[in-house]
């Protein structure tokens, strides 16, 4: 019996240090894999065409009106792939994209998104919407590479929020003080014709992109009837994430009131 236990224990030892070491052997091999993905893209950049988007599209049962991206922390800073990331989700049909960020980082880099969707191989024309402290748009509309200089062709808009904490709940407070001091009824109609995006639908997929998973972006209401999604980092989110996601929002049964 003696003899027993410390045998025991040994193996214990012995199999627990071989499970670990293995573990840490393929955490390894997956770092080192997305390094490559991301070396090879870098070097060589793919562009999906818009052909294989669009057929893509065609095979979902429904796709979002509204696409909303959380950027948490760094993933502000991913301006060329978030705008890579804004044209899957217009190829797939959607109208209307909300960028949002606590701090406003994305406000202040306006000026570097219009560029990288003025670059984009598309032929849209993004109306790119922020919001001052009364809650007033600030519009500028770019367009993409493809879009025809002939005056007499109609092209396809798209709506591009940037937003920021301001804009989420502070936009309410400053509407709440705002309609106190009118005396009027407050309904939720009134409220909702003073917030910034009025007029706009609700997100119908929100894609929280960090560490941390947050719904600080959009009000209580506008976002009952959307679908979250988490993916840690903005650098490792390929087509195929993109895809898988709004699959999964095509199985989920049709919104109330759709």
């Amino acid at each position: 019996m003696d003899v027993v236990l410390p045998v025991f224990q040994l193996l214990y030892f012995v199999a627990h240090f071989l499970v670990s070491l293995a573990l840490s052997v393929i955490d390894t091999f997956h770092d080192l894999h997305r390094l490559l993905l991301r070396l090879c893209s870098f070097l060589a950049p793919t562009l999906i065409p818009a052909c294989r988007l669009q057929a893509d599209a065609a095979q979902l049962k429904k796709v979002p009106q509204h696409l909303g991206l959380i950027l948490v922390a760094h993933q502000t800073h991913q301006i060329s792939q978030l705008s890579t990331v804004i044209s899957w989700a217009v190829a797939y049909g959607v109208r209307f994209v909300s960028l949002y960020d606590a701090h406003g980082i994305l406000k202040r880099n306006k000026p570097v998104i219009l560029k990288a969707l003025e670059e984009s191989n598309s032929d849209i024309m993004y109306n790119v919407l922020s919001y001052d402290q009364d809650c007033k748009p600030e519009k500028d509309t770019v367009a993409g590479k493809c879009v025809k200089t002939d005056t007499t062709t109609v092209h396809q808009e798209v709506t591009v929020n940037l937003l920021s904490q301001e804009d989420s709940r502070g936009n309410l407070a400053s509407v709440a003080k705002r309609l106190s001091k009118t005396g009027c009824k407050i309904t939720a109609s009134t409220i909702e014709s003073h917030l910034v995006t009025n007029g706009q639908p609700d997100p119908d997929v929100v894609i929280t992109v960090g560490e941390t998973f947050a719904t600080f972006a959009f009000l209580p209401w506008q976002i009952r009837l959307a679908e979250f999604f988490v993916t840690s980092s903005l650098s490792r989110f390929e087509y195929s994430d993109f895809q898988t996601i709004l699959k999964k929002y095509s199985r989920c049964e049709q919104r109330l009131g759709k």
